[in-house]
């Protein structure tokens, strides 16, 4: 084997440049010798035993099952209920968390099960998603995501089509005549190709936008802060709850005219431009 080629230097070279933090200096062939000790196989001769192919399986199968064999887990309490608490937010029954538990042999009994997803159902971390489409006059629409909704692609072109677009006609028609210019993030959602072809379709122009750039966008550094401030300091029970009360939040910006979060984009990008491409 010559020692210009790739599968050589793999098996006997020796690591070259600046290691990242927290990585060993270890070749494939130091990797070779860890498994064999643990078999109780003596490393200095792994080049002739991987001669014998048969023998060389026997030993690889040996090591592959000190691999598997894992200990099993205990989770505490609070490690179950946080894992309750991720299933509750993606719909799942107190039935399903407990068979879920018990699967990983948990011990938490189905009553406590029960009643940590009906508190998180119902009273203490209430969370809704909203979509917001707002301009330089105020906001146009706020749509609220049905739980446990992803907002992909697909979802994301239906907004488009069945809630956006029909609220820009009765609101504000001239936008829809004069074909928008529409502000999104880079989120996966917002640049898949059907929505790029949904809004090529409706010769929407799509304004370009920084990623990891929320200094950027206007629901990022105006909007949204206005929306939760007179929301602080107020525990929601209940979905509707919450709803309601950004509705009313919304509708006092807009009366008040404090949406002015888009007016103040060119202002923005020019202090993005005089720190040289920086946060603000």
């Amino acid at each position: 084997m010559g020692e210009s080629r790739n599968a050589y230097r793999v098996l006997v070279g020796r690591p070259e440049g600046k290691r990242p933090l927290g990585r060993p200096r270890r070749r494939w062939e130091d990797n070779i010798k860890m498994d064999l000790r643990e078999v109780e196989y003596d490393d200095r001769d792994w080049i002739n035993l991987a001669q014998d192919r048969d023998r060389w399986r026997a030993y690889v199968r040996a090591a592959m099952n000190l691999r598997c064999e894992l200990p099993k887990t205990t989770f505490s309490k609070l490690e179950q209920r946080s894992w309750i608490k991720i299933e509750v937010t993606r719909g799942r029954s107190a039935q399903e968390c407990f068979q879920g538990l018990h699967e990983a042999d948990a011990a938490l009994p189905y009553r406590t099960v029960a009643r940590w997803v009906k508190a998180f159902r119902e009273g203490r971390d209430v969370k809704v998603m909203f979509i917001v489409a707002y301009d330089i006059d105020g906001v146009i629409l706020h749509h609220t995501v049905p739980p446990s909704q992803t907002v992909n692609a697909d979802y994301y072109c239906r907004f488009l089509q069945h809630h956006l677009r029909p609220a820009l006609r009765r609101k504000q028609r001239h936008l829809v005549v004069q074909n928008p210019i529409i502000l999104h993030d880079n989120a996966r959602r917002h640049t898949a190709a059907a929505v790029k072809d949904l809004l090529r379709r409706w010769q929407w122009e799509v304004l370009e936008h920084p990623p990891y750039s929320p200094d950027m966008s206007p629901c990022d550094y105006d909007l949204f802060a206005k929306v939760k401030e007179p929301l602080r300091g107020t525990r929601y029970n209940t979905r509707d709850e919450l709803i309601r009360a950004i509705g009313r939040s919304i509708r006092n910006i807009n009366k008040d005219g404090r949406a002015d979060g888009v007016r103040r984009l060119p202002n923005i990008w020019q202090k993005v431009i005089n720190k040289g491409g920086d946060y603000i």
